[in-house]
């Protein structure tokens, strides 16, 4: 149980580290965008397609996040009525159903790459449009992987008695 926690905790430091990152330097980038466009009438060419970018990767982990901070869509009201054991076995379900949905997603999402851009869908910097868009699968792959850390924390619960928090 404990190997479960460190990795969620440590996989949510990456993912925090990475949205701070990528956060930070979007905004210094359109800040440096505006304030050259506004005092010295030019800017980055490639400044705002960079910045589309970045918000579409932002986007996606902090949905990754969210789902590790379990702050995404829920039924709180059904919390209320379970025992522990059956909230376990409530959310066990709710779980490993979002953990095979998301997984299918990821694949979805990794044949939209494979499919929809070849490494001539040249982009910023050179770089093919499906490293740009590998956000995508990347999310889901890790909203699963959460989603799977969950699905044993209450299996875990469900056969031990305990809460995992």
């Amino acid at each position: 149980m404990k190997f479960i926690f460190s990795l969620e905790k440590y996989l949510a430091k990456f993912e925090g580290i990475l949205i701070v990152t990528m956060l930070s330097v979007m905004v210094l980038l359109a800040f440096l965008q505006v304030l050259l466009r506004n005092l010295f009438s030019f800017g980055f060419l490639w400044g705002d397609p960079f910045l589309r970018y970045l918000v579409l990767w932002v986007g996606f982990l902090g949905a990754v996040l969210a789902t590790k901070e379990e702050r995404h869509f829920g039924i709180e009201f059904i919390n209320r009525l379970l025992s522990p054991r059956m909230m376990h076995v409530a959310r066990f379900i709710v779980d490993l159903f979002a953990c095979i949905i998301t997984f299918f997603l990821f694949q979805a999402a990794m044949q939209f790459l494979d499919i929809g851009f070849d490494e001539n869908s040249i982009d910023l910097f050179g770089i093919s449009k499906k490293y740009y868009l590998a956000i995508i699968p990347i999310a889901f792959g890790f909203i699963s992987l959460h989603f799977l850390l969950r699905v044993a924390r209450h299996l875990f619960g469900i056969f031990k008695g305990e809460v995992a928090e």
